[in-house]
């Protein structure tokens, strides 16, 4: 997957569907990894 500003970014992954939290990961220039997490407010929630 590829963000509009060029950075190549991860599929997003469902590490628990039970849990709702989703995850993208992408390395900055530097080559720093950073991973991106989707909270919900509670488990169940509809993301927004």
């Amino acid at each position: 997957m590829s963000v509009a500003r060029g950075v190549e970014v991860s599929d997003i992954q469902t590490l628990d569907p039970r849990d709702g939290g989703k995850f993208m990961f992408f390395n900055d220039p530097d080559g720093n990894p950073w991973a991106v997490q989707e909270v919900r407010g509670s488990v169940g929630d509809s993301p927004a």
